[in-house]
């Protein structure tokens, strides 16, 4: 979900202890404490083709009209500076008792993850139309970053590709 997520425009937050339907379960207490912003961020070192990090803070909320409070862990991922993030780890699996096949693989080397947008979840790229909404969006990122460092370096010289070559 990290990796999806910092290919996602704005990055994401993460919260853990609610479930896909939006019900507010909570953690244990072993769970909630076993979450830690230095241990999250050291496991993501080296597994991407750039740095990434994550902020990571350990919530516990009190329901309204009881003494019952519910702890909840909140990742906060960044969009990548550069696009788009590739997975460079070794290859994990949900089930690492069975064999290696398809729905098995959880994190595969080389593959870029995303945010499935029909469901909720995370999946590797692998649409016609995901990549071309990967190539649309990297497009724009570059576009933009070109334009605030030309903004930047007061380089108002008209782009040379808007004049006839003359041969």
């Amino acid at each position: 979900t990290i990796f999806a997520m910092a290919n996602k425009r704005e990055g994401g937050i993460i919260v853990i202890g609610v479930e896909d339907d939006g019900n507010r379960v909570g953690l244990s207490v072993d769970n909630y404490n076993s979450y830690s912003h230095d241990q999250i961020n050291q496991y993501l070192e080296g597994k991407c083709n750039q740095s990434i990090s994550c902020k990571v803070s350990n919530i516990e909320h009190q329901e309204e009209g009881t003494t019952n409070s519910k702890k909840f862990v909140f990742i906060q991922v960044k969009e990548t500076r550069e696009f788009p993030l590739v997975y460079i780890g070794g290859q994990c699996l949900y089930n690492p008792s069975v064999a290696e096949y398809g729905s098995n693989i959880a994190l595969r080397r080389s593959a870029i993850y995303i945010r499935n947008t029909t469901s909720v979840g995370n999946k590797e790229i692998e649409t016609t139309e995901e990549w071309q909404e990967l190539i649309e969006r990297t497009y724009r990122k570059y576009e933009k970053e070109a334009l605030r460092r030309a903004e930047i370096t007061g380089d108002s010289d008209s782009n040379p590709f808007d004049e006839e070559l003359n041969v």
